[in-house]
């Protein structure tokens, strides 16, 4: 089963509504883990940090009121940071120093510069995430797991599941998951996990 056929099963159902938070939604289409909850109505946030690619988001969710959009990075603790633009493969644009130098490795090619960055604490603050948020997904080109380390799990308990890219070891993320979280499906890209309690 793939990450969007899990998402599909588990939320896309008659009547069924939520919300959701995708940090990392690059141009909200291409291998969008939350587009498919946009169509079927659901509400949501989507952060992407490159400020091209940003346009195109800009473009996919243009006339819907429903889905607002963040032009930053997500960082661990925010305030101003380095990033690496990819010049040839953007999905792979990064705040990540280790990530953009394991990319060099393998011939993608980066220009740096400065930008501001957001906390997962303050994203959420302002977003209204420790609440009413049903999903979130992060992509966050080598930082998703610090990010998951900043997040307030215990406090949101609204989130009844989150997907999260691994870096191919996935014992780290998974501890960072338990014992609030079942893993339910690990993919050679994304563990996906329900909140404990959660049906299904």
């Amino acid at each position: 089963m793939t990450e969007r056929e899990w998402i599909r099963n588990r939320f896309i159902l008659p009547g069924r509504k939520g919300r959701f938070l995708d940090i990392g939604a690059f141009d909200g289409v291409t291998d969008s883990l939350t587009h498919d909850l946009a169509l079927a109505g659901w509400s949501g946030v989507c952060v992407e940090p490159d400020a091209e690619t940003f346009c195109k988001l800009r473009e996919t969710y243009a006339g819907n009121g429903a889905v607002s959009l963040i032009n930053s990075a997500v960082t661990p603790h925010g305030g101003m940071m380095a990033f690496w633009k990819s010049t040839n493969d953007a999905q792979n644009s990064t705040a990540s120093r280790l990530h953009a130098e394991c990319c060099e490795s393998r011939g993608i090619r980066f220009h740096k510069y400065t930008m501001a960055t957001i906390s997962p604490h303050v994203l959420l603050r302002n977003i209204n995430g420790l609440r009413d948020l049903n999903f979130i997904t992060i992509d966050a080109e080598g930082l998703t797991q610090e990010i998951v380390e900043m997040l307030p799990l215990q406090s949101m308990v609204g989130t009844e599941a989150i997907c999260v890219e691994h870096p191919g070891d996935t014992a780290f993320l998974v501890s960072l998951l338990r014992p609030l979280y079942d893993i339910k499906l690990i993919t050679d890209a994304n563990i996906i996990a329900v909140r404990s309690g959660a049906a299904g």
